[in-house]
C-alpha cells in the first residue's frame, strides 16, 4: 500500500507543551489527535472504493501503533486490510482492469484539511491539561 508521511512544522509552541509531559502521555495524546486528522481520509477513502461485494469498504480502517525509533511517537495508518489482496490492483490498476485509484485521492485531497485537524486537537488536549 502507498505510504505517505507528513512533517508538521511551526507548532514550537505545541513541542514545548509537549515536552512537559511523561512520554506516556505525549503518546496519548498525539495517538488521539492522529486517529481524529485520520478520519476525513477514512471517510473519502470509503466513499471513493468500489463498493461491490463490500469487503473493500469494510476493512478501511483507522490503525494506530506505537512508534519505532527515537523521532516516532506513534504511527497511525488508513486503508484495507493486507488480507484484501485486490485493493492494489483497485488501487494501481493491472494488465486486465484500468486503475480505480481511491487511497491516493483520499490522501491528496484531505492533507491540509488533516494537518489542520491534528493541530486543532492537540492544542484543546494540551488545554484541557493546563499547560
Amino acid at each position: 500500500m502507498p505510504k505517505m508521511s507528513f512533517s508538521v512544522e511551526g507548532l514550537r509552541e505545541l513541542e514545548k507543551q509537549l515536552k512537559q509531559l511523561a512520554p506516556k502521555k505525549i503518546r496519548n495524546l498525539n495517538r488521539r489527535a492522529l486517529r481524529k486528522a485520520a478520519e476525513p481520509v477514512e471517510t473519502q477513502m470509503k466513499a471513493n472504493a468500489p463498493q461491490k461485494s463490500g469487503a473493500l469498504v469494510e476493512s478501511i480502517k483507522r490503525r494506530s501503533k506505537k512508534g519505532k525509533g527515537r523521532r516516532t511517537v506513534v504511527n497511525v495508518t488508513v486503508g484495507p486490510a493486507r488480507k484484501i489482496q485486490y485493493a492494489i490492483e483497485q488501487e494501481y490498476g493491472s494488465s486486465h482492469q484500468p486503475a480505480r485509484p481511491f487511497i491516493r485521492p483520499a490522501l491528496n485531497d484531505n492533507a491540509q484539511k488533516s494537518i489542520d485537524i491534528f493541530k486543532n486537537a492537540l492544542t484543546l488536549a494540551l488545554k484541557k491539561q493546563k499547560l
